[in-house]
């Protein structure tokens, strides 16, 4: 590289060295010329022959001094100019080193055909297992092509179907079916794309390997290659092209499949828009009658009739179980993981109730909740039949409709003992209705089967109401429910009544919709009572175990949490019932539109934008921060505190800050929620600054004194303090004021700037002991000595008095009437300060009177300076 740009480019730096020259000394001259003007401007001001030779001598220096430079400079900017062009000729190459990669060699030597032709065999292997995995693939194109089949021959008879249904669920079962069709060829058509992915690339390396052996059996006979060497490429290059051949037999013929699962996966979107056409066409014509009235069906007679219906029945039954029992056959492992569940479900389960009935035993109020153990058999098998949905591949309808047939019974067997006896009935015809509405369903390809099936229904289900309106067990039900009960069983006799005559006069899609809405909604209600029974029971009996009761908030509020979580549970049911119930009558979406547009409906006032959503959301974040923020203290009161040792007043104060930080943090996020932004709130906080200043002076004192109260710690909780006039028990320490309890038993609030700002006095700061000071005087010339026995004496029975500090008995003095003594003890109990007192002092009374030791009156002496005389005086 150096060498080409010396010979190539090495005019250009000579051009470039003489330019750089020429400027220089042009910039010298020119130098020299201004330094020679000035010298001359020097000479005529000055006159002085001597400065103008120092002037020129100065400029000859200078001028030699750049003429040395000059050379020296253009020589460096010639290296830099050939190391610059240098390294960019370097960058260029590797770059194009880098994009052109080496060719692989036009044949192979003849010295390296064994050792290439063992390494071919490594990739023969390969491609030779990647046909294999390709021939093992052809069961799974049969079942393909099977089951493209089947969307060709569906693909006919779809409107037939669409138009013969007469319900949503009807159409979502034929919706689901062509959803499974859509999931097969979506897997089909990515496992297809995958191995025709793998197949290329085996058949371009083959490709490419196959022309290298020919070119090298070429040129091995033009060189005249050894025979055996020759021979070995040949079986070489015919194992490569034999493999290579099968590869694209492979290939063309999963292309082809490719090509069939393509148009058929077209076939199943058109055909899954018609059904969403459809579905949206139901809703909008359930004003139009489709069929006429009942009494104007062509019938053949009633023999016809029945030979139809019964003929409709066995070959829906056939094929019914034909597709559970392939289901089940291809997903065997499956059912038999789920009978495993089963079978451990309910050993489990046995054990469980062992537990249970001891804790019953010892807890005879939770008797009715958790009675449902007694059934463990019936409590498996909801489990077991429940998990269907996520064991199944399969989305079949009739997996669906086979475990929800196998539900009614641990569903009975569970619901049953929460009703009274004259009402369990019901449930066995909600039972039957629900067989009643499966045979329907199988048999709703003749209209008029089904129409018949539906108004029996229907009428069968209005008698029921109306004898379930006069049994007495549920107008002397005491329950909660009963109210909404009744309110829904009017209210189902009124819509059954509509969907009876509906269906006779020829509204079949109408009365289908609103007859299966009440009834499934039975069926709803029935299957999440057993539900929240089984899930109330469960949480029962695990607040009621010996792990849980450890933790000191359960057991201490175990009835009160149980209670919290029966309501949260019940309110999760009822919204799940009315969300599912809408949406069976076909309302949930209207509903759903309705409530978006009442709350992100918007209220503009200047440049706030308030909406119904944004006033809910910060509602309800100050709820939940103030709920979590209770649970949050509560949790740390009931059990973590007890559990550490803290200082006095830390668990408090820990306490407070957590719950003020959690309701402001709620709070900031509420006002976000609200729509305000922080340049909003950066406002308020200055407006309430000044508000502060004019007239918020009191309420910011009290919150900063109670702060410091919390942090500062010298009152707490339980403390009998004494402040002003004013005696008692500290209750509360809020954030403006705290609360005293007085002796008298009223509450008093006193602001915290009172606390911190007035002396208080703190009984129990340190301690909770107090001393107790009785003073008492006895008569001049009493024995000193028998009074301290006396008064030591009255001590000797009390209780609640400490022996050290030890009690004291203190001579005070010589006083007007008396000799001044004082007894002086120590209590170990604030709370029992009063008491103990008075039982000392009677104490006291009571051992002077035994020692007839006189406690005088107090006494006056009177002198008279003069008497009236018209005072008598007796004598």
């Amino acid at each position: 590289m150096i060498l080409f740009l010396t010979n190539q480019q090495i005019e250009t730096p000579v051009y470039l060295s003489q330019m750089i020259d020429n400027i220089i000394q042009n910039l010298i001259f020119n130098k020299s010329q201004g330094i020679r003007i000035k010298g001359n401007i020097s000479d005529k001001s000055h006159n002085n022959s001597r400065s103008m030779r120092l002037v020129m001598k100065n400029v000859t220096e200078l001028f030699h001094m750049f003429c040395g430079i000059r050379h020296t400079l253009s020589q460096l900017i010639i290296a830099t100019f050939i190391f610059s062009l240098s390294a960019n000729s370097f960058s260029a190459e590797d770059a194009t080193v880098a994009v052109n990669p080496p060719l692989p060699p036009a044949t192979i030597a003849l010295s390296e055909i064994p050792s290439q032709s063992a390494s071919e065999r490594t990739m023969l292997d390969q491609a030779q297992a990647v046909l294999a995995e390709s021939t093992q693939f052809s069961k799974i194109q049969q079942g393909l092509i099977a089951e493209n089949e089947n969307i060709i021959n569906a693909l006919p008879s779809l409107n037939t179907s669409l138009a013969a249904a007469s319900s949503r669920d009807a159409i979502y079962e034929i919706k689901r079916k062509w959803l499974e069709f859509d999931r097969k060829m979506t897997s089909a058509e990515v496992t297809l794309h995958a191995r025709t992915e793998v197949i290329a690339q085996q058949i371009n390396r083959l490709k490419t390997s196959l022309d290298l052996w020919n070119r090298t059996i070429s040129q091995a006979h033009i060189d005249k290659a050894p025979e055996d060497l020759v021979k070995l490429a040949r079986i070489t290059a015919s194992d490569i092209g034999t493999t290579y051949t099968a590869l694209q037999k492979v290939q063309n013929q999963i292309l082809e499949l490719q090509g069939k699962i393509g148009r058929s996966h077209r076939g199943v979107q058109e055909a899954l828009d018609i059904i969403k056409a459809e579905e949206a066409d139901l809703i909008k014509n359930l004003g139009h009658r489709e069929r006429p009235f009942l009494w104007d069906e062509k019938v053949n007679g009633t023999g016809a009739i029945l030979y139809v219906f019964f003929t409709q029945i066995g070959h829906a039954l056939y094929n019914w179980w034909s597709n559970l029992f392939t289901i089940v056959s291809n997903e065997s492992w499956m059912l038999a993981l789920q009978f495993f569940i089963l079978i451990a479900a309910s050993a489990i389960l046995y054990r469980v109730r062992t537990s249970a009935r001891s804790i019953l035993a010892a807890n005879p109020s939770i008797v009715v909740g958790n009675s449902v153990f007694d059934t463990p058999i019936a409590l498996a098998m909801l489990l077991a039949l429940m998990l269907t949905p996520w064991f199944y591949v399969s989305t079949s309808s009739v997996l669906a409709e086979a475990a929800g047939l196998l539900l009614i019974f641990p569903v009975l067997w569970i619901v049953l003992p929460l009703l009274n006896r004259p009402i369990r009935p019901v449930l066995y015809f909600l039972a039957l209705f629900y067989v009643i509405d499966w045979f329907r369903d199988l048999v709703e390809a003749d209209p008029f089967i089904a129409r018949i099936i539906f108004i029996v229904e229907m009428l069968a289900a209005i008698g029921l109401i109306i004898w379930l309106n006069r049994v007495k067990a549920l107008h002397g039900s005491n329950s909660h429910w009963q109210k909404p009960i009744r309110l829904w069983l009017n209210l189902a006799l009124i819509l059954l009544a509509i969907a009876a005559v509906d269906a006779l006069i020829g509204y079949v899609r109408l009365s289908v919709l609103i007859g299966h809405g009440v009834l499934n909604s039975a069926y709803l209600a029935v299957l999440l009572a057993a539900l929240i029974r089984a899930v109330d029971s469960s949480i029962a009996l695990s607040l009621r175990s010996h792990f849980i009761q450890n933790i000191n908030l359960i057991r201490r509020r175990t009835d009160t949490i149980r209670y919290n979580i029966r309501r949260l549970l019940s309110m999760v049911i009822i919204i799940i019932w009315i969300v599912v119930t809408l949406e069976l009558f076909a309302l949930l979406d209207y509903v759903i539109a309705f409530g978006k547009t009442v709350l992100f409906s918007e209220l503009n006032a200047g440049t706030v934008a308030l909406s119904l959503s944004d006033v809910l959301a910060f509602v309800l974040t100050i709820l939940t921060a103030l709920y979590l923020s209770r649970l949050i203290t509560t949790v740390l009161d009931e059990d973590v505190y007890q559990r550490v040792r803290l200082g006095r007043g830390v668990s408090f104060a820990i306490s407070a800050v957590i719950r003020y930080g959690i309701i402001l943090f709620g709070f900031l996020l509420a006002v976000s929620a609200l729509g305000i932004g922080m340049d909003r709130i950066t406002i308020l906080l200055g407006a309430l600054g000044v508000g502060i200043g004019f007239g918020l002076q009191t309420i910011v004192n009290n919150f900063v004194s109670g702060m410091i109260l919390i942090f500062e710690r010298p009152i707490h909780i339980g403390d009998s303090i004494e402040v002003g006039s004013v005696k008692g028990t500290i209750t509360r320490i809020g954030i403006r004021a705290s609360t005293i309890r007085s002796f008298d038993g009223a509450d008093i609030t006193v602001p915290n700037g009172t606390l911190l700002a007035d002396s208080v006095t703190n009984w129990t700061m340190s301690d909770r002991i107090r001393r107790i000071e009785l003073p008492v005087g006895v008569a001049y010339g009493t024995d000193t000595d028998m009074v301290i026995e006396a008064l030591y004496g009255s001590l000797v029975e009390q209780k609640g008095i400490l022996s050290d500090p030890k009690p004291q008995i203190i001579f005070n003095g010589f006083g007007d009437n008396s000799l001044d003594f004082a007894l002086r003890a120590w209590v170990a109990d604030n709370d029992e300060f009063i008491v103990i007192k008075s039982n000392i002092a009677l104490a006291m009374n009571r051992a002077l009177k035994a020692y007839n030791i006189e406690i005088p009156f107090p006494q006056r002496d009177l002198h008279l300076r003069s008497i009236s005389p018209d005072l008598k005086l007796n004598t």
